[in-house]
């Protein structure tokens, strides 16, 4: 074999090794992104408890939870929270969180008006809080989802009104054919877990 020829056998094979390792590789995985239902109120009050406007403020949170991925805590190791790749909320919970308060408890009437509060908004009273879990637990034999967070609510001039209270709760989580699916589950679980607290909140204060 001639030396040109041999170039060319060369290339040739190189060529095919390099279809093949294009043509193997898998895709990389595509980022998917979750935002929470528009909850609707599980109780509609007849009178406002809060006779004024009331002022959702965004949520606060530890560094984890304000973040977008979607996180979850194994049961193997209960004390670490991890990150899911690939998948994030559409905003920081501590936004999304604030949402569902507003929207549910503008339906429900719980006050005579109720809004997202910016500083500097003329309201009469103020919702503040913190998150404080916002995950999955992936178990060995089911998974959860875990909430839960601290509010209270305070006039404008600060004087407090309705003292700070933690609300938490686990909901199963049902696990299907494929994580696509799964995860999808846990979302519309992430918002039964929301209005199930806020129905609590709202009977709470009546």
């Amino acid at each position: 074999m001639t030396r040109s020829q041999l170039k060319w056998v060369l290339l040739g094979t190189l060529g095919l090794f390099l279809a093949g390792c294009l043509g193997g590789s898998a895709r990389p995985p595509e980022d998917r992104y979750y935002y929470l239902p528009e909850s609707k109120p599980d109780t509609q009050l007849s009178v406002p408890i809060l006779n004024g406007t009331l002022g959702v403020a965004r949520l606060e949170a530890d560094g984890q939870r304000a973040d977008r991925p979607l996180l979850y805590i194994s049961e193997e190791r209960p004390f670490e929270v991890n990150k899911y790749h690939y998948r994030y909320w559409i905003d920081s919970p501590t936004v999304l969180v604030q949402n569902t308060i507003y929207h549910y408890l503008n339906k429900a009437g719980f006050a005579k008006s109720v809004v997202r509060f910016d500083p500097g908004a003329q309201v009469d009273y103020i919702l503040r809080g913190r998150l404080l879990e916002f995950e999955r637990f992936v178990g060995h034999t089911k998974d959860q989802v875990v909430v839960g967070f601290e509010i209270e609510i305070t006039r404008a001039t600060g004087e407090i009104l309705i003292p700070t209270k933690v609300y938490r709760i686990r909901l199963d989580s049902e696990r299907a054919g494929s994580s696509d699916e799964t995860i999808h589950k846990s979302v519309i679980v992430f918002d039964q877990a929301l209005r199930t607290l806020l129905k609590q909140f709202v009977v709470a204060n009546q």
